[in-house]
């Protein structure tokens, strides 16, 4: 899906809406630049026309920024402003993170060597625990969701991105979870969580480690699996009578 290029060249939170960059699972990405400051610039995400629509997918939106700036470490993209277009359009500024999605990293490069996955996933692993320490999960930990700044082997930096399906608590908690319901990426999703089982002992780290491993096999040469190939956990519904929304992507 391409991001509508309508915005481009408006002034938003004093910068000039450069160009678009990509989508997100809810909304467009645009590239902002301070139009006097040389080498300045930030990230703009505007939540989808047809989602702006949906009271649930605009308090997803805005759980979003929220739930980033509460982490408030340097492994998540952190949220700048929060408001609206002159058409009541929910936005988020934040900062641009440097590199590329690990997705289009391995796409673009293929698989990593030992040394850079490990790198990449001790980044992860740190940044996730910081982010269940605030009682946050993200539910949808995948390469795409992750910005990677790299020179070879050399990891700069590791952003973790969208929290839009999020499972927040407290003043954060901006939407309900339905029984039943789970969100996430269907390659990603752990077994407990799409059998509508949880992990043992209550952990909320269970899933993200699943997600984490899942990762690490495709980074590794002669060790990763195409998501083709890769088995998907048998059960996607969960017992008759439970109303079930998967957000698979």
């Amino acid at each position: 899906m391409t991001p509508e290029p309508s915005l481009v060249g408006q002034i938003i939170y004093g910068y000039r809406v450069e160009e678009a960059i990509g989508t997100g699972s809810q909304g467009d990405i645009y590239r902002l630049k301070h139009p006097t400051l040389p080498d300045k610039y930030l990230a703009l995400k505007v939540l989808r026309g047809e989602n702006a629509a949906s009271h649930e997918l605009r308090s997803r939106f805005l759980q979003d920024a929220m739930a980033a700036a509460k982490v408030g470490t340097v492994g998540v993209v952190q949220p700048v402003q929060i408001d609206e277009l002159a058409d009541g359009t929910p936005y988020i500024v934040m900062e641009l993170a440097p590199g590329i999605s690990l997705d289009k990293d391995l796409l673009a490069n293929g698989p990593l060597s030992v040394s850079a996955a490990v790198q990449i996933a001790s980044a992860v692993a740190s940044t996730v625990a910081q982010v269940h320490g605030h009682g946050i999960i993200h539910r949808d930990l995948k390469p795409g969701n992750l910005m990677v700044d790299r020179d070879g082997d050399d990891i700069r930096s590791v952003k973790l991105l969208d929290f839009g399906v999020a499972q927040v608590t407290g003043d954060l908690k901006r939407v309900k979870t339905a029984k039943g319901q789970f969100f996430g990426t269907r390659f990603y999703i752990a077994p407990e969580t799409s059998s509508g089982t949880r992990s043992t002992g209550g952990s909320m780290s269970s899933p993200s480690v699943w997600c984490s491993t899942r990762c690490s096999r495709e980074t590794l040469p002669s060790r990763g699996c195409s998501k083709r190939s890769a088995p998907i956990p048998r059960r996607l519904h969960p017992p008759s009578g439970r109303r079930t929304s998967i957000r698979c992507r």
